[in-house]
């Protein structure tokens, strides 16, 4: 990513491209208004084509190589509509 950015997007030699979170509750610590909700790995499906697979899943650095985060984010309208709260679902799949 760093030699795209450098030769085909023409960004000085100091630039560098960096993605991604460690940990599903980080997004969180962002804005009061994110809340984690739950996350899993396609090693916690129950599916049977897995077979030997789902062992991976039990392993930290394989379940969080690419693994699906459901958060609710809430925001608030202007007061002079009455400090309505509304509350929508996202969900984001991570790659590390």
């Amino acid at each position: 990513m760093n030699y795209k950015m450098q030769r085909q997007l023409h960004f000085g030699k100091d630039a560098t491209f960096n993605f991604g979170i460690r940990d599903s509750k980080e997004m969180e610590e962002w804005n009061t208004g994110i809340q984690f909700l739950d996350d899993w790995s396609y090693f916690d499906s129950d599916e049977k084509k897995l077979g030997w697979l789902k062992m991976f899943g039990k392993i930290e650095f394989f379940r969080k190589t690419q693994w699906t985060v459901h958060y609710t984010t809430c925001s608030y309208i202007s007061p002079s509509y009455g400090h309505t709260k509304y509350t929508n679902n996202f969900m984001q799949v991570l790659s590390t």
